[in-house]
């Protein structure tokens, strides 16, 4: 009988400690840092940081630097000129449909700040004379724009690691043009850590 009075203890005292500790809070990750995995096939670098305001909003800085690959690809266009960018810095503000510790999709707004170059663009030079003369040549712009883009956000391991889905729509403030150029930018998959 004795044996049966301890293990009867014993069973209580384990069933009774199952429902005595408190279920653990699911940790909350404020920052994440992330690179365009799809960039670095076209030999460009860039680099995200974003921080978590909170249940649904978010704002982040990226940066990007150009290679010569991506360049040629031409996802710019502006008139009939070769246009290209060579850097970009975008802050950004996003909204998380399903809350910012989820799997969600989310809308981003960004401002982009670029340096571009118009190749192959007439350009009217000085001679020793007075007079002006245009050479074909290369004009370097520091732009300011804005943009859209949608996404959807996959949280892995323990939500530590993200893999995103992104498009993403900039144009640049000209006021040289009636109609704004646009630009495919912060589009890919991006690959990243939550801490």
């Amino acid at each position: 009988m004795k044996p049966f009075c301890l293990l009867l203890i014993c069973f209580f005292g384990c069933y009774l400690s199952c429902f005595s500790q408190e279920a653990d809070e699911p940790r909350i990750f404020k920052n994440q840092i992330s690179n365009n995995t799809s960039y670095l096939f076209l030999g460009t670098v860039n680099l995200n940081y974003e921080r978590i305001l909170g249940n649904r909003f978010a704002i982040g800085l990226g940066g990007s630097n150009y290679g010569n690959a991506h360049k040629r690809v031409g996802f710019e266009t502006r008139n009939s000129y070769e246009y290209v960018t060579n850097y970009e810095i975008t802050p950004y503000g996003r909204l998380y449909f399903n809350g910012t510790q989820r799997k969600s999709h989310f809308l981003e707004l960004f401002a982009s700040f670029n340096e571009s170059e118009e190749l192959d663009q007439f350009i009217r030079n000085t001679n020793t004379e007075g007079y002006g003369v245009y050479a074909k040549g290369t004009i370097i712009e520091n732009n300011i724009g804005m943009g859209i883009g949608y996404g959807y956000r996959f949280l892995l391991c323990e939500n530590r690691l993200l893999l995103e889905a992104q498009f993403g729509l900039r144009t640049n403030f000209d006021a040289f043009f009636i109609f704004p150029d646009g630009a495919v930018v912060r589009s890919g998959i991006r690959v990243g850590y939550r801490f």
